[in-house]
């Protein structure tokens, strides 16, 4: 399963553009549109898209509907759920990706429960 442990890093990123955040954000952080572009979790609509980097709120940041994300600790193979506060956590009820090895997962607005 996945933690979201600390520093993320994107290594990938599809579907790529642009939204004015709402409120502070870091790369990776899942977002959704409120009132404004808010951090998403797992109690929240499932997020629509991903921060692509890490921004203040009123900035304009790159999002993207999917990425690869270094800095989990998990399982190969795990699924990955939305967290509180855009984190991500290795149990909830919206998933949200898979582990690709370890450190590595793949989080998307698209990814199908398995």
């Amino acid at each position: 399963m996945a933690y979201d442990t600390g520093p993320r890093i994107v290594m990938d990123a599809w579907g790529v553009t642009r939204v004015p955040l709402a409120e502070n954000a870091r790369p990776g952080d899942p977002v959704i549109y409120h009132s404004g572009w808010d951090k998403a979790d797992n109690d929240s609509t499932p997020a629509t898209l991903f921060c692509v980097e890490g921004g203040l709120a009123g900035e304009t940041v790159h999002v993207a509907a999917g990425m690869v994300i270094d800095g989990f600790a998990g399982t190969q193979g795990g699924v990955i759920y939305f967290g509180d506060n855009g984190a991500y956590a290795e149990s909830g009820t919206k998933i949200c990706g898979r582990m690709l090895t370890a450190t590595l997962g793949v989080v998307g607005a698209s990814m199908i429960p398995v």
